[in-house]
């Protein structure tokens, strides 16, 4: 078991020697490192990932930053979870036409061509309408004879 000196005394005045120490919440060994990249898997924040290991946020933070080897595990089963869901999605887009359109959207750049049959449509009825006015305003004007 890792431990960690506590370099302040007491904070109540108690007579406690200050050479006290606590154990390590966290430890970079192989099972933490692995719950690092299970729990980045499936994309948990670090607020879910600190109450998940029942530290508190800053902690985390803190044991992040302290090993790197415990940041590249989470960085790492956060980019197999994302590898992991993109191939699910390819895979569904075979079954399903809105996972095919989706992907075609985000990937190809592709759009929706009713969406675009309306935008003309709307640009349509609205030429119609300045042409109807226009032919209402010149009907309306005197004539000159």
């Amino acid at each position: 078991m890792s431990y960690t000196k506590i370099s302040d005394g007491p904070r109540d005045g108690a007579d406690r020697p200050k050479d006290v120490t606590k154990p390590r919440i966290l430890r970079a060994d192989d099972r933490t490192l692995q719950q690092l990249r299970n729990m980045g898997s499936i994309q948990v924040t670090t607020r879910e990932l600190a109450l998940c290991l029942a530290v508190s946020e800053p902690t985390l933070l803190k044991f992040l930053n302290e090993y790197p080897e415990a940041r590249a595990a989470y960085e790492m089963g956060k980019g197999q979870g994302k590898v992991s869901l993109r191939r699910l999605q390819f895979s569904m887009a075979a079954r399903s036409a809105a996972m095919a359109i989706h992907l075609g959207k985000t990937y190809l750049g592709q759009r929706d061509s009713r969406n675009a049959e309306l935008s003309r449509g709307v640009e349509i009825v609205a030429l119609m309408r300045e042409t109807i006015a226009a032919c209402y305003a010149t009907t309306d004007a005197p004539e000159d004879a």
